[in-house]
């Protein structure tokens, strides 16, 4: 018998588009508050979301459709929540970005990750330090 529980996913399918980035981020909120993360904590975990989606969601111009989509995979971990992000179409990322990307959400979370190559995001943040 295996000891080790497996964290829960919970999978989001939203449109890359701005109006759904929202979604994405109160859910996050909803997540980081039943894993018993602190209000500042959500806070933090909420503005290095947003920054991810920046990356991800490119507005759509005249109206045009697009079919894009943001695929976000939530693990609720013991201690703390992490969220995979990844958008389904190409984008390109600049370096300018990564580096805005990387000062802005750097301080926020306890980890992160940002595969420019497969537009993939990972951020983790914890309720308490580890040690």
């Amino acid at each position: 018998m295996n000891d080790k529980q497996p964290s829960d996913e919970i999978f989001l399918r939203v449109p890359a588009r701005v109006p759904y980035d929202r979604i994405v981020r109160v859910g996050t909120a909803a997540l980081a508050l039943r894993r018993g993360l602190s209000a500042q904590q959500i806070e933090d975990l909420g503005t290095a979301v947003d920054a991810a989606m920046a990356l991800l969601i490119e507005p759509v111009e005249n109206d045009q459709t697009d079919d894009s989509v943001i695929e976000c995979v939530f693990r609720l971990q013991e201690g703390g929540l992490e969220l995979e992000a990844a958008r389904s179409m190409d984008r390109p990322v600049s370096p300018e970005e990564v580096s805005r990307f990387s000062r802005r959400v750097g301080p926020l979370v306890n980890d992160y990750d940002l595969d420019e190559t497969s537009k993939r995001i990972r951020l983790r943040k914890l309720a308490r330090t580890q040690f």
